[in-house]
């Protein structure tokens, strides 16, 4: 990501126009390479029902590559231990 310069040559010689400036971004979000930035502290130190816990969700593209701002649509769905799904809570 970012900013980075390509130097084009045909043999040894440079290419006209050449080194060309590419602006390299993050594409969509991709909900499979998203990861949770501090998961441990959820499922290592557990969450009572009832208590308000928070996460953050590293959002990046297909590539893994972290997306530079946010404003994705987003929604979860808190489970029990035994697998039972409860109310799914809007994020974003």
């Amino acid at each position: 990501m970012g900013t980075h310069k390509l130097h084009a040559l045909l043999g040894e010689e440079p290419v006209a126009g050449s080194p060309l400036s590419i602006a390299a971004t993050a594409g969509p979000l991709a909900l499979h390479c998203c990861r949770l930035a501090d998961e441990a502290a959820l499922v290592d130190g557990g969450v009572v029902a009832g208590d308000r816990a928070a996460a953050v969700l590293a959002t990046a593209d297909a590539h893994g590559q972290a997306l530079a701002a946010g404003g994705a649509h987003l929604a979860a769905v808190a489970t029990s231990a035994d697998g039972a799904p409860h109310a799914p809570a809007a994020m974003g």
